[in-house]
């Protein structure tokens, strides 16, 4: 038996770096001659904050030279690696499911970083919204200035994604958090809901069938789960429905696994993309 890689003890066992493949570079267009989908075109990147707290790599892939929408991705990591997120992306722009877009996968920082930034973490809010965004529209000025973007995570970043979402409603419109770690400290997210009442804006929450474990902790800090990922996402639902937004809530069979996160990501995201009014 070959021997773990060093850093295995740091993560959980769903959520370990999975290698990601050499950027693959393609211009934009749907389909190529041989009938494949052609990639969506990934530049490695680094975004660092104005205040010097945040150094994040990123991979961007960015869209039109027409008014369009930022799709920013945390976790990138898992989106790109465990996910495999990226003929996903194609196949919805290709189709027309998905207009146009500029897709930042942005780094999670490691797994101590994961367990500050995305537990509800006001100054990574901030970061998002004042050095990630208006970075991204430096590199991209034909992205809308507008609240129309999307911020999408899962598990620890499925809970960033809704932070940010109630935190910045004048970038985001819509959040997709995949199994989101609701269990955190859900008075806290209830209480900022409540404080910024997200009326015209998406979610997107998902958990699955067998997410049942409570009463543990997760490395490498111990941050502790009392109850389980299904209660945590469905109070995150009511909380979010008594304070008007638009709320579609998947429930698939499985685990915290990426299988069934891939599998919905397409759905999740033509969903959340409408642009017809909150219904």
């Amino acid at each position: 038996m070959s021997p773990p890689r060093a850093d295995e003890h740091r993560y959980p066992s769903w959520c370990r770096p999975v290698p990601i493949a050499q950027p693959r570079h393609a211009p934009w267009g749907p389909i190529t001659g041989a009938g494949e989908q052609e990639l969506l075109n990934l530049e490695e990147v680094t975004i660092r904050s104005s205040s010097g707290a945040y150094s994040r790599t990123g991979w961007i892939a960015p869209g039109p030279t027409t008014a369009h929408s930022l799709c920013l991705i945390l976790d990138g990591e898992h989106y790109l690696g465990g996910m495999d997120a990226l003929p996903v992306l194609d196949s919805l722009t290709a189709s027309g499911r998905l207009s146009p877009t500029t897709f930042l996968f942005l780094s999670h920082g490691g797994a101590a970083a994961r367990h500050v930034d995305y537990v509800g973490s006001a100054q990574f809010s901030r970061f998002v919204g004042e050095d990630v965004v208006p970075w991204t529209r430096a590199q991209v000025p034909t992205l809308s200035a507008g609240r129309d973007h999307l911020i999408c995570g899962v598990s620890l970043s499925g809970l960033a994604a809704a932070h940010v979402a109630v935190s910045c409603p004048q970038l985001f419109s819509a959040a997709l958090c995949q199994s989101g770690s609701f269990w955190l400290e859900p008075d806290s997210f209830a209480a900022l809901v409540r404080a910024r009442p997200p009326a015209s804006s998406r979610f997107w929450l998902s958990v699955g069938d067998q997410e049942t474990d409570i009463n543990v902790s997760h490395p490498p800090t111990g941050l502790f789960q009392a109850i389980s990922q299904i209660e945590g996402v469905e109070r995150a639902r009511s909380v979010l429905l008594e304070a008007g937004a638009d709320v579609r809530l998947e429930r698939f069979h499985g685990g915290h696994t990426f299988p069934p996160w891939r599998g919905e990501l397409a759905d999740a995201i033509h969903w959340l993309s409408r642009r017809d009014s909150p219904t």
